[in-house]
């Protein structure tokens, strides 16, 4: 059985995103693996993906080696390499872990290592998008969610932690309101936002929620009134705004009028 360490490359950049031990077809299958979703490394298939949906390829690099552990040596010495040049690979580990002709099965401690190193390592921007999109396209989130109830011991711990956080930065709050909804939609009509047939819907229910009410003296739904006295008859429509002002009454003289049939200055007013 022929071993060898192999590099996958983004035929884009010319950029190694990945180094590897195997034999036989071993190389070529993560690209398979990860267009089959079944690639158990997900960082590796989400860059492998973004890669191919970009138009560009995988590219392959094979370095033969006499034995299994040669192979093993010759993947750490790489990996090492690349990442004290700063190249952000998709490997988990450094290297040198594995059985012959198969890489998933892992045991408890790998994994805990696996874990540590991911904690505090920075996520690339393109990285962070593909978890944005993963978490917004996976229907069972809001499945997840919904009816979801917390026990009391990890409402202190989320409490804790809130207590504790960070204040936010001036650009956060500027990102915030710069994407906030009322900014988003600012200057926008409701057809433009929810198009014509829902924008028609809200509109005959606002119109049909304020005909009959006090909405403000240039609302084309306002509630009309005419006054009516010997000499002082106004014959256009007006509003209770509209009247104070013209007859230098304060609102709450004018409504007593409307409504109690009471009359000022030889002036009495009666609604339609």
């Amino acid at each position: 059985m022929e071993f060898y360490t192999y590099e996958l490359i983004d035929s884009r950049t010319s950029n190694v995103i990945y180094v590897g031990k195997g034999c036989s077809s071993r190389m070529y299958a993560h690209a398979y693996s990860a267009i089959k979703n079944r690639e158990m490394n997900t960082k590796l298939k989400n860059k492998i993906l973004s890669i191919i949906k970009n138009n560009g390829k995988i590219l392959y690099n094979k370095i033969t080696a006499l034995n299994e552990q040669a192979a093993f040596d010759k993947e750490k010495e790489l990996i090492k390499k690349y990442r004290d040049e700063g190249i952000n690979l998709c490997n988990l580990t450094d290297g040198g872990e594995g059985i012959s002709g198969h890489t998933f099965n892992r045991t408890e401690e790998s994994k805990k290592r696996i874990s540590e190193i991911m904690k505090d390592r920075p996520k690339t921007v393109e990285h962070k998008e593909s978890l944005k999109a993963a978490k917004l396209n996976n229907p069972n989130n809001a499945k997840y969610w919904k009816d979801k109830t917390f026990s009391e011991e990890h409402k202190q711990k989320l409490s804790k932690r809130a207590q504790n956080r960070a204040p936010m930065s001036d650009e956060h709050r500027q990102h915030i309101s710069e994407n906030t909804y009322f900014r988003k939609f600012k200057n926008k009509t409701n057809e433009e936002i929810y198009g014509k047939e829902k924008a028609e819907i809200l509109r005959n229910k606002n119109r049909d929620g304020h005909l009959g009410k006090h909405v403000g003296a240039e609302h084309r739904f306002a509630k009309v009134y005419v006054i009516n006295d010997n000499g002082n008859i106004y014959e256009e429509k007006n509003t209770k705004v509209q009247l104070s002002n013209k007859l230098n009454i304060s609102l709450l003289k004018l409504q007593k009028m409307i409504t109690k049939g009471a009359v000022y200055n030889n002036i009495s007013i009666t609604t339609l």
